[in-house]
């Protein structure tokens, strides 16, 4: 029960830490202040696809949480579960 709640925890913050540099990013955006490099790349790409910069940065940390899976051994995925995405 215990890892169940640090696990969940993980996946909270997870989440929060992504809500929280994305506003972030449009505050940055708006200003007109500049941007770090991913931030400017997933701008780019955003305009180059037609999506919004939001959906842009939820796919590319999406396409990097599953990079980590795939290199990490201790990773937020349990063993069986990433054996399932071999």
């Amino acid at each position: 029960m215990k890892e169940k709640n640090i696990l969940l925890r993980r996946y909270v913050g997870m989440i929060l830490g992504v809500l929280i540099i994305s506003v972030g990013i449009a505050l940055f955006k708006e200003s007109h202040l500049g941007n770090d490099p991913i931030s400017a790349l997933n701008m780019r790409l955003a305009e180059i696809f037609g999506i919004s910069l939001g959906l842009q940065n939820l796919y590319a940390n999406i396409i990097f949480l599953i990079i980590q899976i795939f290199l990490e051994e201790n990773t937020l995925v349990p063993e069986p579960l990433r054996m399932a995405y071999l």
